[in-house]
């Protein structure tokens, strides 16, 4: 069985990657979630390039962000690998993944929303749609 990992270098980081990508990224948003996303254009060892965001005009509350993100990562990593088996060969993309509701959903929920907003991202970037 294949290890289930989310390593540092797939963590999308530095001012100027997330700049480019809040500027000029594509969107596809499926209540609660939103994704963000550009093709990368430096090179990366990973298909994507992932950040999480939970603004603090949403949710007030640090430890809710919190966990909140906790949650999110757990639910990607989990099914990264499915995500990866249908991104287009030889591309590769920075995501912003952006939670934007007031209010905490369940895990199950969440795990839903996530792999259907992935599914519709995969068929934007097939079909280069938006």
């Amino acid at each position: 069985m294949e290890r289930q990992t989310f390593h540092k270098k797939e963590r999308l980081s530095g001012f100027k990657a997330i700049n480019n990508l809040f500027l000029k990224g594509k969107s596809v948003t499926l209540f609660p979630l939103k994704i963000i996303y550009t093709e990368a254009c430096d090179i990366q060892d990973f298909p994507l390039r992932i950040t999480f965001t939970i603004p603090k005009k949403y949710i007030r509350k640090a430890y809710q962000r919190n966990r909140i993100r906790r949650i999110l990562k757990e639910i990607y990593r989990k099914n990264k690998s499915e995500y990866y088996k249908n991104l287009p060969e030889n591309k590769k993309y920075n995501v912003a993944l952006v939670y934007i509701d007031n209010k905490l959903w369940q895990h199950e929920i969440l795990k839903i929303k996530m792999n259907e907003i992935f599914k519709i991202f995969i068929f934007n970037i097939k079909n280069n749609i938006n």
